[in-house]
């Protein structure tokens, strides 16, 4: 080809320049001081040309006279354009807002409970769901690690909307370990090895109902919009249509126009000027945030043909506080997660950085409820990524399998009881219970892990094959609704053994099997009271039984009288001693 190769010569052999682009990496990566090399529009004198090329980024551009002729970049590598860019400092988007919203939806603010400490406010991207789980209570949300772990919070801290302290706010739920800020692995399909993403990402849980002895005591004390983002307005509505994957389109995303919703400057329209951009963020000695780089992110600026400013009067696409704001493109289709911009000290373009959508999905196990299609990541995605779980056909080849479309069998959806409604006499009886239970030795710890970890429970319950089946074939279910019926006071005791099952089986081969599939908390907890906790709760035939054996360990660890003559019988062993 003579000269550099046009936009639409590239375009109509895109595996020729992807080919060129790969040697490019290889070639460009071995000179010192160059950081990565993505592609996109050619930038000059500040402005991005609607000129695609190979763009390489430098820690600092030298001139070329000072460089020795291997060092330096050509102006075209194998016919295709070539643009140099110092790769500049940026600071992750944090800062504060006080907008409350009743109804829970991405684009608007959230703050992690940091104490004393600080609050740093982000944007709440998006609502998202577990993969596989049908379940009423699977809601969470996703935004920055950033965010949400500024000023020393981590998981297990609440999260408020708009932030603790606030003269209206609204406590979501605790941060979960699902969380990465730091350089992820993904396959593209297509490509014969993985490659590396930057991701900045992290997910709160959402507590639909109220709790007031451990479980449920109100339903529906916080609503939730899960498809919608507030005044996205992408093709005309605020829900977001579906997922789709920027990293299986070759040149499709450069130039075209994406949205965004953050709680600093609202909504903002923004285009593709670079994919495959590094990123490099300033430690922030005030949250405490340390330095992180990556590589293979999405730059985005402001379109300036639609908008001159923000809302704030600045040629920006995003500011401080916009972090973890969901980006769409003009269809609503979900690409991107936004994690930072320039700093404020930085005399390059006023661009920012997002992390590509698909691979934190496929990372952290979760999907993205959708008003429409049903691609990889979606809610409604049919290839196992969403909320439909996996289903053997035998009419299908070996090796293939069926999707199903509707979530789980009833028979699975049952597991775990819905929250029903208590009278004031229960409520009042159950408030009892947990006083009593929280006076005993590890009784305010345990209902603290209770309260963390049944969400988890109940989804491996739901949702592992391994948990699920121990659940069932040791009578899971049945045990559970004897117990709850036994603490509103419906029945006198809880049975010892229920068809043919013993209750101390069903509770060894649960806490086996849970410490094999659990969470990591999960696992230490187990660990750390299982050899106390499972002789009592194997051979109590009452919860004042139950709470007397506790109370009693208590005070055999202090010294001071212990079996009562009308307590009864316990033997410390791990099996209990059952009466014919």
């Amino acid at each position: 080809m003579s000269g550099p190769a046009s936009n639409d010569e590239i375009r109509a052999d895109e595996e020729r320049f992807f080919s060129a682009y790969e040697r490019a990496r290889v070639t460009f990566k071995k000179i010192p001081g160059v950081v990565d090399v993505a592609y996109g529009q050619k930038n000059t004198a500040g402005e991005f040309r609607d000129q695609i090329s190979i763009v390489v980024f430098v820690r600092e551009k030298k001139a070329e006279e000072d460089l020795p002729p291997e060092e330096r970049i050509p102006p075209t590598f194998e016919g295709y354009r070539t643009d140099v860019r110092v790769l500049e400092l940026s600071r992750p988007e944090v800062c504060d807002n006080t907008a409350h919203y009743p109804i829970i939806q991405g684009g608007i603010q959230i703050a992690s409970d940091a104490g004393f400490r600080g609050v740093a406010a982000g944007t709440l991207g998006c609502i998202v769901k577990k993969r596989g789980d049908a379940g009423r209570e699977n809601v969470y949300f996703l935004t920055n690690e950033h965010v949400l772990f500024a000023f020393g919070a981590g998981v297990d801290t609440d999260v408020y909307q708009p932030a603790p302290g606030a003269a209206v706010s609204t406590c979501l739920g605790p941060i979960q370990n699902l969380h990465r800020r730091r350089d992820i692995s993904c396959t593209v399909p297509g490509d014969a090895a993985p490659k590396n993403f930057y991701a900045d990402c992290a997910v709160a849980r959402i507590d639909l109902d109220s709790k007031c002895f451990g479980s449920t005591c109100t339903q529906d004390t916080v609503t939730v919009h899960e498809t919608q983002v507030d005044g996205l307005q992408a093709n005309g509505a605020d829900t977001i249509s579906d997922v789709r994957n920027l990293l299986i389109e070759g040149l499709a995303g450069i130039g075209q126009q994406v949205i965004k919703v953050g709680r600093t400057t609202g909504r903002t329209v923004g285009k593709i000027t670079v994919l495959n951009a590094p990123v490099s963020y300033l430690a922030d000695v005030a949250t405490g945030l340390p330095a992180s780089s990556g590589h293979n992110t999405i730059e985005i600026v402001l379109d300036l043909a639609v908008q001159a400013t923000n809302c704030k009067g600045n040629p920006k696409f995003t500011e401080q506080g916009d972090s973890g704001s969901l980006i769409v493109d003009t269809q609503g289709r979900a690409i991107g997660l936004h994690v930072g911009g320039k700093d404020p000290g930085s005399t390059g373009v006023p661009s920012s950085n997002a992390c590509f959508i698909v691979p934190i999905l496929d990372e952290l196990g979760i999907c993205i409820p959708t008003s429409g299609g049903a691609s990889h990541g979606s809610s409604r995605a049919l290839d196992g990524s969403g909320l439909a779980p996996a289903v053997a056909d035998e009419g299908l080849p070996e090796g293939q399998v069926l999707f199903a479309s509707g979530g789980l069998a009833a028979s699975d959806s049952q597991s775990l009881p819905e929250a029903v409604p208590v009278t004031a006499a229960e409520q009042e009886r159950l408030l009892s219970l947990r006083e009593r239970f929280c006076e005993t030795a590890h009784g305010d710890a345990l209902h603290r892990i209770f309260a963390t970890y049944r969400r988890d429970i109940g989804y491996l319950v739901r949702n592992s094959r391994p948990v699920k089946v121990v659940w069932h074939r040791c009578q899971g279910p049945t045990f559970f609704a004897h117990t709850l019926k036994h603490l509103r006071g419906d029945t006198d005791s809880i049975p010892l053994e229920v068809n043919g099952v013993v209750r101390s089986e069903f509770l060894e081969r649960m806490a086996q099997v849970l410490s094999i599939h659990g969470s990591t908390g999960l696992r230490e907890a187990i660990a750390q009271y299982r050899t106390e906790l499972l002789p009592i709760l194997s051979s109590a035939p009452t919860v004042d039984v139950c709470l007397e054996l506790l109370r009693q360990r208590a005070l055999a660890a202090e010294n001071a009288p212990t079996i009562s003559e009308d307590a009864p019988e316990f033997d410390g062993s791990t099996s209990p001693r059952r009466d014919e």
